[in-house]
């Protein structure tokens, strides 16, 4: 009887041993599994932590006018200056210095003196020289006279032809018109005064149109082409729009550049001779981004370019064009319509390298730090 009890009580003992074992096993198990999923989380939190932070900022591509400036200084298109060509006195002068002038305009009368005259005999002495020459024709046809007395009547003739043009030209050479429209610069005679032969009487410039010369680089030559049209921002203020006339075929030996002149309508005479301007010529069109210079970067192969991110935020190098390099930025060519643009920490990632970005809604004027 007591070896039954003895019996029933070890089963008993046996049993609560293996019910706590069983209840240490579980907790046991169960805290394996949250200390491996507390490590997984752990991990992750450090890949997390791995990836290197940027700044970054999505752009769209704007339009991009190339254009060539620089400074020129306006010109007549035309200067002569008007010299006597016979030696009188100055009879008369109709226009003074300032004025503006038409073609054919009479500015001057010099003395005809006897010229009116010596036409009138020069147109006699045709009419007297033609029935010598015809006389002897008729003689020659009958034999009666020689060829050598045919051909002097005939020199004798046209000499006196060349007499009355002499004297129509002195005559007229007594009377100093203007040679084209614009304006008398500068006046160099008074009415009483004797001119000789080459004296100067008047400086005429034509003021419209009007030019613009300038000097350009080699680079900006080759973009432009005659016909091209842009603007002359004067100094004095004012803007006017102008064309392209000429292109220097060859550079200056002293400077390497290029001289270019370019012309305005100018029909009242607004712009003078010798004004400072601003020529500003679009060249041509494309698109790009205005940026600061800072987010330029440098490969290991030399190349220039930027950092640009993907959709998963994996870096790419992507070589670009300076469009225009100005002082406070930068237009950049050759890039997607729309990018990811890595404008701080840029020096700090690789291509092929995942990033952790911070986006900034922005313009492209706001990249400009």
């Amino acid at each position: 009887m007591k070896k039954s009890y003895f019996i029933a009580l070890v089963i008993i003992i046996l049993a609560a041993i293996w019910m706590v074992s069983g209840s240490f096993s579980g907790k046991e198990n169960e805290n394996i599994e949250q200390n491996q999923d507390a490590s997984a989380i752990s991990e992750s939190d450090d890949v997390a932590k791995e990836l290197q932070k940027v700044r970054a900022a999505r752009l769209s591509a704007q339009q991009f006018i190339d254009r060539v400036e620089v400074t020129g200084v306006s010109q007549s298109s035309k200067a002569v200056t008007l010299r006597a060509e016979i030696a009188a006195s100055v009879k008369r002068v109709h226009r003074e210095e300032g004025e503006a002038v038409k073609r054919g305009d009479l500015l001057v009368s010099l003395d005809k003196d006897d010229r009116q005259r010596a036409v009138s005999e020069a147109k006699l002495l045709i009419e007297q020289r033609q029935k010598e020459f015809e006389a002897s024709e008729e003689l020659a046809a009958e034999g009666f006279t020689s060829d050598i007395r045919l051909k002097e009547t005939r020199a004798a003739l046209e000499q006196s032809k060349a007499a009355l043009l002499r004297a129509e030209l002195a005559l007229e050479n007594t009377q100093i018109r203007a040679p084209f429209d614009g304006v008398l610069n500068t006046q160099y005679i008074e009415e009483g005064d004797f001119v000789n032969v080459g004296d100067e009487l008047y400086h005429m410039v034509q003021l419209d149109p009007i030019e613009f010369v300038g000097y350009v680089t080699e680079r900006q030559r080759m973009k432009l082409r005659l016909g091209k049209v842009g603007t002359a921002q004067l100094y004095s203020g004012g803007e006017v729009p102008v064309t392209v006339t000429y292109l220097a075929p060859a550079a200056d030996p002293d400077t390497r550049t290029f001289r270019i002149i370019a012309r305005a309508d100018n029909p009242e005479y607004i712009i003078a001779d010798g004004l400072t301007a601003v020529l500003d010529i679009p060249v041509d069109e494309t698109f790009g981004y205005k940026v600061s210079p800072a987010v330029l970067t440098l490969v290991d192969d030399g190349q220039v370019g930027v950092k640009l991110l993907s959709d998963d935020n994996v870096v790419s190098f992507h070589p670009v064009e300076v469009l225009e390099d100005a002082n406070t930025h930068i237009w950049l060519g050759g890039l997607p319509e729309r990018i990811s643009l890595v404008t701080v920490g840029q020096d700090f990632i690789v291509e092929g390298q995942e990033v952790s970005p911070s986006f900034v809604q922005q313009s492209l004027s706001e990249t400009v730090q």
